[in-house]
Order: structure tokens, then C-alpha cells, then sequence
């Protein structure tokens, strides 16, 4: 795949960038289910970044000068485990022989949420009928500078309860515990909505729309239109807990006088009727 930066011939000896960027890409290890009937991807990508500084024009066909290569390794071996990432490597080719940057590995427990027991083989994790949630329980990153003995190492541990939550992260980062952290997640119990509205509330809400006449109480049923001025009716939501009344009961009646809220006049002001 190639890509250009947008301007032409702007490469210099005093700013030695690259017009093009030329990455390629092999693929090993596709898996395909036949119970299921679904490909899972590659177990193995890997990007080659080359080295186009000085190209003008196009990149030339053929044209092979690696540069950076990034390996990464997945999972593809069962529905709830494909696309996991398991391990990534950089590594520096502009010196001939490959020099390791970086280095990632995750390790991963795949928990059956019914169970709440690990699954590890591909038998049960094929036969299960329950939902899987893939935990991340092990982070393990070195970092160098294209000399793997000389390297910085950090772990990062997680561990979570039964509904997914992380519950706990161990960072033991270098060599030694002088640097080791615990950080505890203290998450609230969870929240039943259903419980919640069942205790404020003993029986579903409701709404209740009155139509309302001028200062006459409620509306006649079925009364919706303008009254005997040609005027429209105001119309008030209500909300009101339905509490066990009777079908039959009538609601309470709409009160006028609110704090707040004035009254509306019969007639305009300044005007007498005679």
C-alpha cells in the first residue's frame, strides 16, 4: 500500500523526509470454522514499513527496503477468542539485522458467564451454550532502544468480579517490588431499577391530561375544542402515582389557584361589560 504526503518534489537534503509511504502486509495462519461457518482471520500480521526517503515521483515497482517491521500474533481459534490480541513485536531493519523496540503479550482467561468457571480447551469453549467474556488478566510490555538486553519491563495485572468489572490492577512494573502498585476498584452494588420504582412507587405511574374551562373546574369529557368565546381551552399534564384507585373513581380535581401561577382573567382589562 502506498500513500503520498500530498506535495511533490518537496523532499531536500536539509529536511530528508519522504514523499511516499510504501507499507506491505503478510498474512499466515487463517482459520475457518466449519461448525460454525465463519473465518476467525490470521493468527500472524505482518506490516513492513520501507524506506522511501529520496523516492521523486513514484515508488518503483519492486521496490523492497524494509525499514520497520511490526508482527502480531492472534487469537482465531474459537468464536469468543478471535481477534485477541496476544503479542506484538517492532522491530528496526534499517541496520541490516533486526533490532527489537518493543515487545507486548497479553495472556487472557476466558470465563463462561453462567458457570463463571474458565473455559480452556477448544471442546468446551465449542459446546458451550453460555456467554464468554475474555479477561484480560496479564499486560507484559518491554521497551529498548534496538538492544533487547538492555530493556525496561512492565506487568500489569487485572481481576474482576462476575459481572466483568475489574475489580483490582497490580502494576509490579521493573525488576523488584520497590516499584509494585495495588490500585482496589470499590464499585457500588448494583442498581435494580425494577426495586427502586417498585419502593417509591407501589404501582406503575401514570400521566393524567385535563382540559380545563375558564375558572369552571374540569372540562365535560370529550370536550376539546375552543369554548363558548371562540377561545382555546388551556390543556395542564399532570403526573400523578396510580396508587390502587378504582377504574371507576374519579381523579381529583385540578386546582387553579397554584403558587406562582396566576389566574387567568375572564375579561381584558380596561374594559367593562355593560
Amino acid at each position: 500500500m502506498v500513500t503520498f504526503d500530498g506535495v511533490a518534489g518537496d523532499w531536500r537534503h536539509s529536511n530528508p523526509g519522504a514523499d511516499f509511504q510504501l507499507m506491505t502486509y503478510t498474512y499466515d495462519g487463517g482459520f475457518y470454522d466449519r461448525r460454525e461457518r465463519e473465518f476467525y482471520g490470521y493468527a500472524k500480521v505482518t506490516s513492513t514499513m520501507h524506506d522511501t526517503r529520496g523516492l521523486i515521483g513514484i515508488v518503483p515497482d519492486g521496490f523492497d527496503k524494509p525499514y520497520v517491521r511490526t508482527t502480531r500474533t492472534y487469537q482465531n481459534n474459537s468464536f469468543f477468542a478471535k481477534g485477541l490480541l496476544v503479542s506484538e513485536v517492532v522491530e528496526g531493519l534499517d541496520t541490516g539485522a533486526p533490532r527489537t523496540f518493543s515487545r507486548t503479550e497479553n495472556q487472557y482467561a476466558l470465563r463462561e458467564v453462567d458457570t463463571q468457571q474458565v473455559l480452556t480447551t477448544p471442546t468446551a469453549l465449542a459446546e458451550t451454550l453460555s456467554s464468554v467474556f475474555p479477561e484480560l488478566r496479564t499486560a507484559i510490555r518491554r521497551r529498548s532502544e534496538g538492544d533487547a538486553s538492555a530493556s525496561v519491563q512492565a506487568e500489569v495485572d487485572q481481576t474482576y468480579d462476575a459481572d466483568g468489572n475489574v475489580t483490582q490492577i497490580t502494576d509490579t512494573g521493573d525488576v523488584g517490588t520497590a516499584d509494585d502498585y495495588t490500585a482496589p476498584h470499590h464499585r457500588p452494588r448494583r442498581f435494580d431499577h425494577r426495586a427502586e420504582c417498585r419502593r417509591h412507587h407501589p404501582a406503575p405511574p401514570r400521566i393524567e391530561l385535563r382540559l380545563l374551562d375558564r375558572g369552571h373546574g374540569r372540562a365535560p369529557p370529550g370536550h376539546g375544542g375552543p369554548d363558548q368565546r371562540g377561545e382555546r381551552l388551556p390543556v395542564r399534564a399532570e403526573w400523578q402515582p396510580h396508587r390502587g384507585r378504582g377504574p371507576r373513581e374519579p381523579a381529583r380535581p385540578a386546582l387553579h389557584a397554584q403558587p406562582g401561577v396566576r389566574r387567568p382573567d375572564p375579561e381584558p382589562r380596561g374594559r367593562r361589560r355593560r
